[in-house]
């Protein structure tokens, strides 16, 4: 889990990374401009990005909106400009209260966890549909296999879903 601060101060940076470091949260990567946050990321994986609703007076709606399924963002700024934000994002107002902060990180973080099951069951029920339309199995015979295929090799049944993508393409 990696928590990605993208402020254009570095002050407000050290003091929200002072509390999250406090909270036992030390995966912190620190940005202070949005082009070299786009430039990366593609490499952040399980992550959340704790901004405010502009960077370097760059407007960050679009960035949100594309990236928001794919990673939690947590936007701290002024009670105005947080009315722009889409509904489905932690947001916070300014003067900021480090619990509040903490929990929308552990929210944050929930979230996050949630996604990767739906994408893990995703994942295995796509493998399922392909083992059941190439080899001509039930589901249930499908589901074994996979569990079968994950036991015998000492994968993840992910790990297995993923060779069977690739195995048997749409």
């Amino acid at each position: 889990m990696q928590i990605i601060l993208a402020f254009s101060s570095n002050k407000l940076i050290s003091t929200i990374e002072n509390i999250i470091q406090k909270h036992g949260l030390n995966n912190i990567i620190t940005y202070t401009n949005l082009s070299s946050l786009k430039s990366n990321i593609q490499s952040f994986e399980d992550a959340i990005i704790i901004s405010s609703c502009f960077l370097c007076g760059e407007p960050l709606y679009d960035f949100i909106d594309y990236y928001k399924n794919n990673i939690q963002f947590i936007i701290i700024d002024k009670r105005d400009n947080l009315s722009m934000c889409s509904k489905d994002i932690l947001t916070l107002s300014i003067p900021l209260k480090p619990i509040d902060l903490i929990s929308s990180i552990n929210l944050g973080i929930y979230h996050l966890e949630e996604l990767k099951k739906k994408r893990k069951q995703e994942l295995i029920s796509k493998a399922k549909s392909l083992l059941i339309k190439n080899l001509n199995i039930t589901d249930e015979k499908a589901h074994k296999t996979i569990q079968k295929l994950s036991m015998d090799n000492r994968k993840s049944l992910e790990e297995i879903a993923k060779q069977i993508i690739k195995k048997y393409p749409y």
